[in-house]
């Protein structure tokens, strides 16, 4: 990418290395349980909500992991007992379409052996997980190189950071213009994100 573009050096300088690395198998399922239960929320009540998910789950609350890992317990749990923690009627309805497409064949854990868009379209056919989360799941499960959000408000606000263009541009703008970036888009979005939250220009 710095290859290709000499813009991108001041801002890898200022924000350093990317950290994506694949998460392992026995995570996955649960990364996309914490991805629908951060729709539409902030991220300091997600991250609570969440937590207190994979602590009510777990078989042992003091030695909980950081992740849902067995679907067939979320499956079992009472609505009254998701609603206490936090969850709405909507969001339980789309942890247990997951937990049922778990149960009946996707196989989170070996969706990397499948290309992109075979897995976009895999997630993307379960209630609740739209092209954005599958996407985030390309990126931070997976560590996929080539994928760039443009469904992603913060993508877009930092394309028209980086190219000086004054409002962000459309999704078909930003494929074109992040097309010199391939196959490095999942770093060009990871840097782009970063600069957006640092809040600083170049």
């Amino acid at each position: 990418m710095l290859a290709t573009d000499d813009r991108w050096a001041p801002l890898v300088a200022r924000l350093g290395p990317c950290d994506l690395t694949p998460q392992p198998p026995e995570t996955r399922f649960g990364i996309l349980v914490r991805a629908i239960v951060g729709q539409q929320i902030a991220a300091k009540a997600a991250s609570a909500i969440h937590r207190r998910l994979v602590l009510h789950l777990a078989d042992d609350p003091e030695s909980a992991g950081r992740f849902v890992t067995d679907p067939q317990r979320l499956l079992d749990t009472s609505e009254e007992n998701l609603r206490g923690l936090g969850l709405s009627r909507v969001k339980q309805t789309y942890l247990r379409a997951l937990a049922h497409a778990q149960l009946n064949g996707l196989e989170v854990e070996r969706l990397h052996e499948l290309p992109d868009d075979e897995i976009v379209a895999r997630l993307t056919a379960v209630k609740g997980i739209g092209r954005w989360t599958a996407e985030m799941f390309l990126m931070f499960a997976l560590a996929r190189p080539d994928v760039f959000p443009v469904g992603d408000l913060a993508i877009r606000v930092g394309v028209a950071r980086f190219h000086h263009i004054a409002s962000p541009p459309s999704p078909a703008d930003c494929l074109r213009l992040a097309q010199p970036w391939t196959p490095h888009r999942t770093l060009a979005s990871w840097y782009l994100w970063r600069w957006v939250e640092d809040g600083q220009g170049t």
